[in-house]
């Protein structure tokens, strides 16, 4: 109980003696305090004040009219990254800028939203800046944008020939097959047909009456070889006009059930589904390329000016120097305390 009691003595005697510390040496401590903070105020007073600009970008996009999605321009990511390089990374060892890009990041939640922040010696060096950053970046987007719909322009282009193709050559060719077999080779086959049929009509009549007459000639042994011959020659002609008519049938049968169908098919083909998928096309490429389809990169609501500057910070840079004075005069008052301590003892 007496070693507890004893401690705390001694303890409230360090305390009353660092107290008794600060007090002697009061006017070092708040002198070197006084000094930073001095010194501190003389700073910002005659530091340059530093404006900031800050403004926030959507990357541009388009829709795509067969997902009705939105297609970003680009990564804002990787924008982000390029324009760090470009405005920040290539100055950095430039000395005496009246105005520079603080930074520049893409949003973690949302990439296709970047951040730009600038300073300068006035609000309107900084906003000059931004601005440099802004157009930059439309100017590069925009070429994007030319270049897309100039792509579709041609896809537009390459379709328009296609119809061409397809109405003033394809259909009109089959067409023009269809109108042949109909008005031409069709009746051309009949015609044939009908003279085939006459000529065998007219063979076979002549036949009967070879055959018929073939009987009184029993008598004279050379006409009626002669007459052999001539039904030999008959029945060839009937036989060679049968093979003929058969042909042309085949030829009239071939034409009626498959040449005339497929064409048929081939011309509604081209009518009701290639035609309308080609206009489909087109209708679908052309509206895509109207301009409400397209955004160029944009500032998000307003370009954001300060009333005041943000550097140099003074209260805080006040305020630290003081702190930071104090402790070090706190510092050197226990020290030179401790020196004047050391010289006691070795005098005694």
């Amino acid at each position: 109980m007496e070693n507890n009691t004893h401690y705390a003595e001694e303890d409230t005697i360090d305390l009353r003696e660092l107290f008794a510390v600060l007090k002697r040496r009061k006017k070092l401590i708040w002198s070197v305090a006084g000094l930073f903070t001095l010194l501190a105020l003389v700073y910002v007073l005659v530091a340059t004040p530093w404006w900031q600009v800050n403004t926030t970008l959507e990357i541009g996009k388009y829709i795509d009219t067969q997902t009705g999605k939105d297609i970003y321009l680009e990564n804002g990511a990787g924008v982000a990254e390029r324009l760090k390089v470009q405005y920040i990374d290539v100055y950095e060892h430039v000395k005496n800028r009246d105005s520079k890009i603080e930074s520049i990041s893409a949003s973690k939640k949302n990439p296709q939203f970047i951040s730009v922040s600038a300073l300068g010696k006035d609000n309107q060096l900084a906003l000059t800046e931004i601005k440099k950053v802004i157009n930059d970046l439309q100017n590069k987007h925009k070429k994007i944008i030319d270049e897309i719909i100039a792509k579709k322009q041609s896809e537009l282009d390459e379709i328009d020939r296609n119809i061409f193709q397809t109405e003033h050559y394809k259909m009109t060719d089959i067409t023009e097959k269809i109108n042949y077999l109909n008005k031409v080779e069709l009746p051309a086959i009949d015609k044939k047909i009908l003279t085939v049929e006459s000529d065998l009509k007219k063979s076979s009549t002549q036949r009967e009456e070879a055959v018929k007459n073939l009987s009184s000639l029993n008598n004279d042994a050379s006409l009626a070889a002669l007459r052999l011959a001539q039904i030999q020659g008959l029945e060839y002609k009937i036989s060679e006009n049968r093979l003929k008519l058969i042909d042309l049938n085949s030829q009239k049968q071939q034409i009626v059930t498959s040449k005339l169908p497929e064409l048929k098919r081939d011309l509604e083909k081209l009518q009701k589904i290639d035609l309308v998928k080609l206009q489909e096309e087109r209708k679908l490429i052309k509206l895509s390329m109207q301009p409400h389809n397209y955004e160029n990169t944009k500032i998000v609501g307003s370009i954001i000016t300060q009333d005041k500057p943000v550097k140099p910070k003074k209260k805080l840079i006040v305020m630290v120097a003081f702190i930071t004075g104090l402790m070090l005069a706190i510092f050197l008052a226990f020290f030179l305390e401790f020196l004047q301590g050391m010289k006691e003892e070795d005098s005694e």
